[in-house]
């Protein structure tokens, strides 16, 4: 009994210190949040608690220049909207006509004043919503509903906005698992959060719900809680839509989008500690990265260039390899969006968002993380994925090297390095190393052209569903440049003589590394080690095959001479074909590749309407450099073409290679990665084939491709022999 007394009172408590702190006037949002601490707002101070928390108090009236004529476009859809509101409200009958009033004209100079067009659904009635019970002046409310809009509705709310892009990206961080279901069902966010979002769950929820929300949401301050709060909604729906696999898309969104109504009011602060939880767990590049999402007050990116560095792009639920090709298509990054921000010239690749990997995280988040001792800040395991002469120069002292080559080239290898990662990941953890995070991020060279693996490596993880996967933006080139930019800064504590180490233990400069954390930063050095010394030695001994083959000692392969019949069989015996697998096969791509030293520039689309073409497979050829090269297999009746794109004369393409059907002897594919397809050439002897030359493609529709080549192949040797 004393007990509950003794709550009561400590509840009364901070209410008078509430009440006081409003009624004196120099109240502010800090001292809002200190006495609140998280709890709901009382109703009767809840109108001056809200214009505090939205900076509004005082202020002057906005519409005063307005001249009070109604006269949108859309001006009796907006009415009849507001009157469909107010209907609901049954205790402000007798006020109905002045609160529809006021309504109707914060609206109307809100579009107005913004030169926006209204549309029934846009959720700006909705926004009003909670503030038309607080009964507050004309002015207020404008000042509130217009603070609202332009600090907590992030910019292109709309149908495949931006907004519900970064959402995925958020979903995808921190439950792989249910944004893939989603993912491969192609439903988007906002096919379900489209009014969560826009109306800060005021359309979905019922007052008696919302109004409480809104307190905590105001007192964070934060305009991307709303996403944390969206995501609690899925992560919590996570146990209902998963076993609705077989279900139709669109009963799965139907269901997504009435789970806010679910809430109650006892359930909100709850609700908003879980969406706190989850925002504690994300990087804070999810916030600094992308803050000019939200009305103009917010301080652009002093960096404009990273703005370019957002997507990484794969991640639709597709196979590896084909995601990897999505990515590679559209490599270009682009600006996220604002009035305040500079357009790019090319607006479609503001479309980039919508293929980002993962999260980017800055090299200065990860740099700060390592000197980081708060337990609940987010802490990274950075994964180098660099080839090991790059890892060798120099790296971050608490990188693990897993060089990402491995994948294609040795994929067993590749496997058990995964396993050593983890194992790492835990040592490192278990023994409290600067090293040691739940967080992984990786980290490629920040060049594109030498990232390819990289980028198929942090899909691999995602596929694994493994959550909290992030790409460091800029790779070490940004590492390097931010280090060296803080050096001639004075800061001490981050330089490249510091962070950066050889794989001897040695910075870049020859030092020993004696920096608090060097300890921990050492344990990762040895275990990564381990895997890369056996990379090595795997690479060491497909060198060997490579030298046995070449020697003979294997098939007869060998590269062609001016002296060989290219293209032309042996008279009297029919060509060689086949179709298989190569799980074993170990040649290296670039081995007995056709190459030319001039290649003629071609129009690709003028190539691709020539009536003599038949088929058209969109491709990327891959080298042995692990470089995957934008392309193009042509097919017609009796030839195969290569051209590649010129990505210095976009619509142009080189040819690359043309074969006439007769050359192709194999085709191979891998069991893991059927979609890499390896194309060997030659001609056939009375001994056997020659093989003469092999190229090596991702083709996303390779199943497809394959077939055809063959079925057209099978066409040419019948007509040879008849």
């Amino acid at each position: 009994m004393a007990e509950v007394e003794e709550q009561e009172l400590e509840s009364e408590d901070w209410q008078v210190e509430l009440e006081t702190a409003v009624l004196e006037g120099s109240c502010d949002i800090g001292i809002i949040r200190n006495i609140c601490k998280g709890r709901q707002v009382p109703e009767e101070l809840r109108p001056a608690v809200w214009k505090i928390c939205l900076n509004v108090a005082g202020k002057g009236d906005s519409m005063e220049s307005w001249d009070g004529v109604f006269d949108l476009p859309q001006q009796e859809v907006l009415r009849q909207d507001c009157l469909s509101l107010l209907e609901k409200y049954e205790d402000l009958a007798e006020d109905q006509l002045a609160i529809l009033s006021d309504m109707e004209s914060v609206l109307t100079f809100y579009a107005k004043s913004r030169s926006l067009q209204y549309a029934s659904g846009n959720g700006w009635v909705d926004v009003l919503a909670p503030l038309i019970p607080l009964r507050l002046p004309r002015q207020d409310l404008y000042n509130c509903f217009y603070a609202i809009m332009t600090k907590y509705i992030p910019r292109d709310c709309k149908v495949d906005g931006k907004p519900f892009h970064l959402f995925r990206l958020l979903l995808l961080y921190q439950d792989p698992e249910l944004c893939n279901f989603l993912d491969t069902k192609r439903i988007s966010a906002d096919t379900y959060a489209l009014m969560w979002i826009q109306s800060l769950f005021a359309s979905p929820c019922e007052l008696s719900v919302v109004q409480p929300m809104w307190d905590l949401y105001l007192q964070q301050a934060d305009p991307f809680f709303l996403f944390f709060l969206a995501l609690v909604i899925l992560v919590n729906a996570k146990e209902q839509i998963l076993p609705m696999e077989n279900e139709d898309k669109q009963v799965i969104v139907d269901t997504l989008k009435v789970f806010p109504a679910q809430l109650e009011a006892e359930d909100i602060e709850d609700f908003c500690a879980l969406a706190l939880y989850y925002s504690s767990r994300t990087p804070q590049s999810f916030r600094k990265d992308y803050q000019y999402m939200f009305g103009g007050s917010l301080t652009a990116r002093e960096d404009t260039s990273e703005e370019e560095m957002l997507s990484q792009a794969l991640c639709l639920p597709v196979s590896l390899f084909l995601t990897l090709l999505l990515l590679l298509l559209f490599q270009d990054y682009q600006y996220m969006f604002g009035g305040s921000l500079t357009a790019r010239e090319d607006t479609s690749e503001e479309e980039m968002l919508s293929q980002a990997l993962c999260l980017p995280v800055s090299v200065a988040e990860l740099l700060q993380a390592t000197e980081e001792t708060n337990g609940d800040s987010v802490h990274y395991f950075v994964v180098d994925c660099r080839p090991a002469d790059q890892y060798n120069t120099g790296h971050l002292s608490t990188a693990f090297h897993l060089d990402a080559n491995l994948m294609l080239q040795v994929p067993t290898e590749f496997a058990l390095a995964v396993q050593a990662l983890f194992s790492a990941q835990r040592t490192a953890i278990a023994a409290g190393s600067v090293a040691g995070g739940e967080h992984l991020c990786f980290m490629g060279s920040g060049r594109d052209e030498e990232d390819q693996y990289v980028h198929m490596v942090v899909a691999h993880f995602l596929q694994r569903h493994t959550a909290f996967i992030s790409l460091a933006r800029g790779g070490y080139h940004a590492l390097h440049t931010e280090l060296v930019k803080r050096e001639e800064k004075g800061d001490s504590s981050f330089s490249v003589r510091t962070c950066i180490v050889s794989t001897a233990g040695e910075d870049v400069n020859g030092e020993h590394d004696g920096r608090p954390g060097a300890q921990g930063a050492s344990l990762i050095n040895k275990l990564s080690s381990a895997v890369r010394h056996k990379s090595d030695a795997m690479k060491e001994q497909l060198s060997k095959i490579k030298d046995k083959l070449a020697e003979g000692a294997g098939p007869v392969e060998r590269h062609v001479s001016s002296s060989d019949k290219l293209g032309k069989p042996y008279r009297g015996v029919k060509p060689v074909f086949s179709i298989g697998d190569e799980e074993d096969d170990h040649d290296e791509m670039d081995s007995f590749s056709v190459s030319d030293d001039e290649h003629e520039v071609v129009n690709l689309d003028t190539w691709l309407k020539k009536p003599d073409v038949i088929q058209h497979f969109p491709c990327q050829e891959v080298k042995e450099s692990g470089h995957l090269l934008p392309s193009h297999l042509l097919l017609t009746s009796t030839h195969m073409y290569v051209l590649r794109d010129n990505p210095d004369r976009k619509g142009m393409s080189f040819i690359q290679s043309r074969h006439a059907l007769t050359e192709v002897v194999k085709i191979t594919s891998k069991k893991r990665h059927p979609d890499l397809i390896t194309f060997k050439y030659g001609i056939s002897e009375e001994e056997g084939v020659q093989v003469t030359g092999m190229e090596r493609f991702l083709i996303p529709e390779a199943a497809t491709c394959t077939r055809f080549i063959k079925d057209q192949i099978l066409k040419v040797l019948d007509a040879t022999d008849s």
